[in-house]
Order: structure tokens, then sequence, then C-alpha cells
């Protein structure tokens, strides 16, 4: 058995981290595994760039030639020219990106998965299908003679143009009048309606193997046009190695970082804590004056790792932002200093950072989104009237609270702070439940099991 993966990159990024993992999972287990991508930064040789610039035509060559030449000048207007001169490189993309439009001439998924590709046994798993590199008219192709398997990080393939929708649910019926371009990722024009049913058309001749981390997603596709291609429908969920995010003494990981081993730390990672259109750091900042506003016995400090913002201070409250790590050793030690990890969030597929905290025994307070309750168990505690399934202090992982709600996430938070044996309870229950939910090892069987089912069901055939 070969299983090829094909996401933008390889180790960047939660979706490529994963197929990273799971690649070496599968070399463990004596699988032939290869990753494609558009961007690799790692050293294996198992990763192949699809360099997608090398198999464009002359035209492309010769112009971006000229680009390349102006790029690295350091006179008044080569800026422009480069970027004039990139345009006329690809000229078709450039109208489709002004009219937004997606685009699929990408040659090098066509020349390189073609050689790798071996009947019958070979499994083809795409992961981020947006960002410019990939070529979905032609996994149409590759689909009816190969086994294809959408490994879904986000809801991309469900809509016109963004990878989550929010409260918008044209994405059922086909889009048209986005309420929002700018969702990522961000289009200049509505095409949405003409993207959606370019999509659908796709999918009509397509037999894709869907899998997604969450039911709450998979739920997503039973609704969308993306069903239609689906010869069959798996839930997997993200793993992650629970020998390297473990526990840890807390007071060492503070002095390695240099954080305050008296204060009570509360921790948030995400790419862009500030930007992030899918976090909630808005309300979250309003949590912060809340709590600033109590008196606790330890100073809170909160850390926003992800971002190169300036510190802040609200009250006597510090909060520290931390540029995105990534060392994973060094990402392991800030997860082992909090006293708390928060995840203020407007939509979450199915998040790492929430199993990565949990793995390491810290309890996670975090709105009730997307696949994020599929996550944590949710503690019940004095005053929470919120209606996600409750656990008692046996058997709860955290506390999940109704999104844009910031006078709930705050009584979560002060609570934890409060009572000391119940945060520690909840540490020990989540490193547990991670171990035995979320482990690396656990989730690549699933995988493994799932292949050899496909290839068996394909071999029947």
């Amino acid at each position: 058995m070969r299983v090829i993966h094909i996401n933008k990159s390889d180790i960047r990024g939660g979706a490529g981290r994963f197929a990273y993992a799971l690649h070496q999972g599968l070399l463990k287990r004596n699988i032939d595994s290869l990753i494609l991508v558009d961007r690799k930064y790692s050293s294996l040789k198992e990763v192949i760039s699809l360099e997608n610039d090398r198999y464009r035509s002359s035209w492309f060559k010769f112009f971006n030639y000229l680009a390349s030449s102006f790029l690295s000048m350091r006179v008044k207007g080569s800026w422009m020219l480069f970027k004039i001169f990139r345009a006329l490189s690809l000229p078709v993309k450039e109208i489709y990106n002004s009219l937004g439009i997606d685009y699929f001439n990408y040659p090098g998924i066509r020349r390189k998965l073609a050689q790798l590709l071996e009947p019958k046994n070979t499994v083809i798993q795409v992961y981020v299908v947006h960002g410019g590199y990939l070529d979905l008219p032609y996994l149409q192709d590759v689909s009816k003679k190969h086994l294809v398997v959408f490994r879904m990080p986000d809801a991309w393939l469900l809509s016109g143009h963004c990878a989550h929708s929010f409260d918008c649910d044209k994405w059922k019926t086909g889009c048209g009048e986005c309420p929002d371009l700018s969702i990522p990722p961000k289009v200049k024009r509505d095409a949405t309606a003409y993207n959606w049913r370019k999509k659908s058309e796709i999918y009509k001749n397509s037999r894709f193997h869907i899998v997604t981390p969450s039911r709450w997603l998979m739920n997503k596709v039973e609704q969308s046009m993306l069903k239609q291609a689906a010869v069959s429908l798996n839930v997997i969920p993200n793993g992650i190695d629970t020998e390297i995010f473990s526990p840890g003494l807390q007071y060492e990981s503070r002095r390695i970082l240099g954080i305050d081993t008296e204060a009570t730390v509360l921790l948030f990672s995400a790419n862009g804590i500030k930007s992030n259109r899918w976090k909630d750091f808005g309300h979250f900042k309003e949590v912060l004056n809340q709590l600033a506003s109590c008196k606790f016995e330890k100073q809170i400090e909160f850390i926003g790792l992800g971002d190169r913002a300036k510190d802040e201070l609200i009250g006597d409250i510090k909060i520290r932002y931390v540029a995105y790590q990534e060392n994973t050793e060094v990402l392991v030690q800030y997860y082992r200093s909090a006293d708390l990890y928060v995840h203020p969030s407007k939509v979450d597929s199915f998040p790492n950072s929430v199993l990565e905290a949990l793995a390491c025994g810290i309890p996670v307070v975090a709105n009730d989104v997307g696949g994020i309750p599929e996550q944590i168990r949710s503690l019940e505690f004095e005053g929470d009237q919120q209606s996600s399934q409750k656990h008692s202090q046996q058997d709860a992982t955290g506390i999940l609270v109704p999104a844009g709600n910031s006078s709930v996430f705050f009584a979560a938070i002060k609570y934890l702070i409060d009572n000391y044996e119940c945060r520690l309870q909840l540490g020990e229950n989540a490193r547990r439940d991670a171990c035995m939910r979320f482990s690396q090892q656990r989730v690549t069987e699933k995988y493994i099991k799932l292949y050899h089912e496909l290839i068996s069901n394909a071999v029947a055939i």
C-alpha cells in the first residue's frame, strides 16, 4: 500500500503538521508514504515539491524571469514592475482573481502525481485544497481510477469562496450575493454563485472518500453539494503526539521561558491572535477587563502565542504576545507553564491547540462552537446555564461557554482560578482523555484501517 498526501505545506499550519505526523506514523508501520506540497520546509526525502512553475509555458517563464529581475532591484518603481510582469506571466489567473473566480490551472500535480500512482493499492489523501496550488478538476479525473480521500480541515469545498461560513447558509443552495467576501480565503468580487456551480459540476463526476475531524463538519458535508461525490463518509479526529505533548514541571517551564513563577497564567495559541477571523479575541478582551476588576490571590498573566503585537496592561493583568513557535519543544514549554488554556473562537473545525493543551494536562475554557464540543468534556459548575452536555469533576476536562458571551467566559475562568483542586483534577482528566481519544498512534491506526477497507472494497468492485 502507498499513501500520497497532498497539502499546501509539510510542517507548517495545522493541516500540514497533521499530514506530516500521519506520514511519520505510516512509515513506522512500514507503509509507503509520500507528501506532495506546494511549499517544502522540511528536509525529508519523502516530501516532494509540486513545482507548479517548472511545468508552465515559455510565455510564463519569460515574463516570470523579467518579474524576478525587477524583484531583486532596489530602485524606485521596481516593485511595481515586478507586479506587472508577474501578472503578465499568468494573465488568465490575474483575470480570474480580479473577478473572484477560482483558478485551478496548476500543472505540478498532473506531472508529479502521475509518476507516483500504483494501480489498486494507492491512496491519495488531500488536505487543504485552497491556497493557489491545486488542480481540483484533475482530482475529479483521478478519482475515477484511484482512491482519493479528502481529509477536510475546513468547509471550503462546500462553498463559493469561504473556508467557514459563520451564520450564512447559502452554501446549501448555491451561494451568490455573498455577505462577506473578506472571509478567508478572501476574494475581490462576488463570483461565489459561479464558483459553487463549478464545484458542483466537478463533484457530479467524482468519486471522493470524505474524512472530517468532527461530527460537526460532517453534518455540513451531508447538507452540501459535496455529498453527491462522496463514496464514503468518515469521521476521524485529529491526533497529537502525546509523548511530546505531555505534562511537565510548571516551575521549570516558567523558568526557561522567563514567566513569573507566582502568577496565574492564561494561555491562548492561534495564528495572529488579534487579526484571526476564526477567533474571538475582541470578546476575550472584555473577559480580561472583567478579570481585572476582581481581586485574586495571585497576579494574572495572559500569554497570546502567535502574534508579534506589543505587550499590554489591563488593570493589573499583564498581556504578553509571543511570536509563532515552530520549535515543538518550546511550544510544549508554553503549555506546561499555563494554569489554564483559553480558546475564544467564532468557528473551529477541530483545533489542534486545544488537543495539545489537554495532552499537557491543562484544563481548557473554550467557546461551544464547531467541533470544539467534541474535544472537551465540559464541567457543570455553579452559575452555569449553558446547554452543552455536562460532566462531573471526575470526568470533565474543561468548560464550554456560549460564543460571544464574555460574562460566562469570565465566570468559567474565575471559577477555575478560585478552585485549585478542581483545576488540578480537570488537568489530570484532560491528560487521560487526550491519551485515550486523540493520541497520534490511535488516530494513525484508524486511518490505516480506513485505507485497508477502501482498498479491499475497490478490489471487490
